[in-house]
């Protein structure tokens, strides 16, 4: 049975020039499956299982996520990824400032959304949160993600044990004064549980 989500009353949709980052919403969960059930997508991720199944996509759309701030990437109307922040104070210890992770799908890689969704989260980051620095980790073979954060006036600071998978990854800063790319970020409009949010 999928879970049912507890959300706000009303939540933000962001648009860009390029994209909309909208809420999580399980009424994409077949789309975001079919992107998702890709090895070469999954091992560059930390936390989600593999084999996929379809269920532990509905279930993740449908879900509380309390610690995180989590957008589908939505390329017109169509979803191609997922992005998000996990929130200053989350986790064990807790987090010292907003962190980011995203995936996109395969199909549309090399286009440049990835760097247009992280810059829009990372304008949001800062806009939400007094921290003055945003970081993110990210697998050592992963040279599109590293490119993108520094594409985004990221740095490579230092590696951090990961104890879940037991491996070092490194560890990326952007400094509020270095961000070099801003995304333009159009509109955030309220939407209302069901609304369309890429009309």
């Amino acid at each position: 049975m999928m879970a049912t989500r507890k959300r706000v009353e009303v939540e933000t949709a962001m648009r860009t020039p390029r994209l909309v980052l909208s809420p999580l919403d399980p009424r994409h969960a077949r789309a975001l499956f079919e992107l998702l059930n890709d090895w070469d997508v999954v091992r560059m991720l930390s936390e989600v299982p593999w084999p996929l199944r379809y269920e532990d996509v509905e279930t993740f759309l449908a879900s509380e996520h309390p610690a995180t701030e989590d957008f589908i990437v939505l390329d017109a109307r169509d979803p191609i990824g997922v992005i998000g922040i996990k929130k200053p104070g989350s986790g064990e210890p807790p987090r010292k400032m907003p962190r980011l992770g995203y995936w996109i799908g395969r199909p549309h890689w090399g286009r440049g959304i990835g760097t247009a969704a992280v810059a829009a989260l990372v304008d949001r980051a800062f806009a939400k949160y007094p921290h003055d620095r945003v970081g993110a980790g990210v697998f050592r073979e992963n040279a599109a993600s590293q490119r993108v954060l520094e594409k985004l006036g990221f740095r490579y600071t230092h590696d951090e044990f990961f104890d879940a998978l037991g491996i070092e990854i490194p560890y990326y800063l952007l400094e509020r004064s270095h961000a070099v790319l801003r995304s333009e970020i159009t509109s955030q409009k309220p939407c209302a549980e069901r609304a369309d949010f890429t009309g």
